[in-house]
């Protein structure tokens, strides 16, 4: 069962223009409204990946249904589904309050992420004696300075 189910809309948007957008989307792309959705969808889970997987156990959470799921975190997955919709259907055109709605998810995520905000019942990646663990995708060497590759692109080899 997904994570995101069609009644879940309602948090962000009326049953019609979900209509309107789905069907623009499905048209754009010679889909059906369902594997519009589905596509969008996608794009949504993969960017709230990007963002959380180096803190939480997101397989964890996106295997939940129902009222298990962290509501804060379906809100942001239909927000950034519906402005993949829109953008789908015409990037120029996106409605002012859909677009706030897709920065707003961002910044949300940013603080998930970053931990200025907490995401409750989301589980945290531990290690096996579980204390949380940061996974950092940014990699640090020492002393850059001194390497020439990284000053100047060039290497010292002849």
């Amino acid at each position: 069962m997904p994570y995101v189910e069609l009644d879940d809309y309602v948090i962000s948007v009326s049953g019609q223009e979900l209509d309107d957008v789905l069907t623009g989307a499905a048209t754009e792309y010679g889909q059906t409204n369902d594997e519009a959705r589905l596509r969008c969808e996608s794009l949504a889970e993969s960017k709230i990946k990007l963002f959380l997987s180096s803190k939480y156990d997101l397989d964890t959470e996106f295997a939940n249904v129902g009222a298990s799921r962290n509501m804060s975190l379906v809100e942001v997955y239909i927000n950034l589904t519906l402005c993949a919709l829109y953008r789908s259907v015409s990037p120029e055109d996106i409605p002012a309050m859909r677009s706030e709605n897709c920065d707003e998810a961002i910044n949300m995520l940013m603080k998930w992420r970053d931990g200025e905000l907490e995401l409750p019942g989301v589980p945290e990646i531990t290690d096996p004696i579980g204390v949380p663990v940061f996974i950092n995708p940014i990699k640090f060497i020492s002393k850059p300075e001194s390497d020439p590759i990284i000053i100047n692109g060039q290497s010292t080899d002849t």
